[in-house]
């Protein structure tokens, strides 16, 4: 694993916290395509990097590429909810940056409001999530 993808590992662990990690699923693909043999290898060197989040409830699932493994892993997410480290943080008035999530970040990455990923991310995600970036991103720039 890259460093940056150690980086974003970590980002996603302290976005979601401990309490949360039970509603990550960590997702490995090609698992229709990939000599399982190999596959094993490369999911085994991943739940190492993963295993801070494995231990506080995420669960590794395979996708096949199919639609019926898609909704078994959506499924058994269910429709529990719970809040996540950085909504508990923000809710107590602690700024963005201040987060545990938000310390991860380089103070360059603060600077666009949105950035080149809004667009991106507006093509998959939907409105209401898309609108609480926006939210959130708006907060931590006017704390700054």
């Amino acid at each position: 694993m890259s460093g940056a993808d150690a980086r974003s590992f970590k980002l996603l662990h302290d976005l979601c916290g401990d309490r949360a990690a039970d509603r990550v699923r960590l997702v490995t693909t090609m698992w229709d395509v990939a000599d399982e043999s190999e596959a094993v290898k490369v999911e085994d060197a991943l739940k190492t990097h993963w295993q801070p989040l494995i231990d506080t409830g995420a669960r590794p699932k395979r996708f096949d590429n199919t639609s019926e493994r898609a909704w078994i892993i959506a499924e058994e997410l269910e429709n529990t909810k719970k809040a996540l480290l950085v909504q508990e943080e923000l809710d107590t008035g602690t700024r963005l940056k201040d987060t545990s999530a938000g310390k991860h970040l380089r103070p360059e990455e603060w600077v666009a409001p949105y950035g080149d990923a809004e667009g991106l991310l507006g093509r998959w995600i939907p409105k209401p999530i898309l609108n609480a970036y926006r939210k959130i991103v708006d907060m931590a720039m006017l704390q700054s």
